[in-house]
């Protein structure tokens, strides 16, 4: 997700109407990837509510990217995940 104008609030809307289409297709979670450097991402994804989550899939051998979620049903005993505390993050940036 890329909005040329910055703090317009484009992002944030892009992002509500994303999560409320995964809730409304039946989804309990969103996991998104981004790039470490990209520190506005990182930060705007956990103001939003994303924790970073161990690397999985093709992501696990890179380092240079933090996958993130964001779980919708916190009774989803499946969805739960060892999680790095927000400061962990804030400490790599």
């Amino acid at each position: 997700m890329y909005a040329r104008k910055k703090s317009c609030g484009i992002g944030n809307k892009i992002l509500t109407y994303l999560e409320e289409q995964a809730k409304e297709l039946g989804y309990n979670r969103i996991v998104l990837e981004t790039r470490k450097c990209n520190e506005n991402a990182v930060i705007f994804y956990l103001n939003n509510g994303y924790q970073a989550i161990n690397n999985y899939g093709k992501y696990k051998i890179y380092q240079k990217q933090y996958v993130l979620e964001k779980i919708f049903d916190t009774n989803c005993h499946n969805c739960l995940r060892l999680r790095f505390s927000y400061s962990l993050i804030k400490t790599a940036l």
